[in-house]
């Protein structure tokens, strides 16, 4: 789904790319933007990650805050073959990105 959604939508580059389209959304209005993704399925990651890219991208200022989700936490063992990928996905968010990032169990 993300990949179907990444090929038919762009966060729009501005107010009247936001506007322009018929269905205004209010993205370029907000105080903060929440990107969440499955923790059990990291390519959702890259989408969040490409989103956050495009949000950076259209503005000249930073008067927003981004938060990272990792959903469905409890879906994930320790032994998992991507416990490594996660806690890089986690760096990353936190130490590169100075982002907020949180898990949460998908119950």
């Amino acid at each position: 789904m993300g990949k179907l959604l990444l090929h038919k939508r762009r966060f729009p580059a501005d107010n009247f790319a936001e506007w322009n389209n018929g269905h205004p959304l209010g993205l370029r209005t907000v105080h903060a933007y929440v990107l969440v993704f499955d923790m059990g399925n990291l390519e959702t990651f890259q989408y969040c990650r490409t989103i956050r890219d495009q949000i950076l991208d259209s503005f000249s200022h930073r008067d927003f805050s981004i938060i990272v989700v990792g959903n469905k936490f409890d879906t994930v063992t320790e032994t998992s073959a991507n416990s490594q990928e996660l806690k890089d996905i986690s760096t990353l968010v936190r130490k590169h990105w100075r982002c907020g990032y949180v898990e949460c169990s998908a119950k």
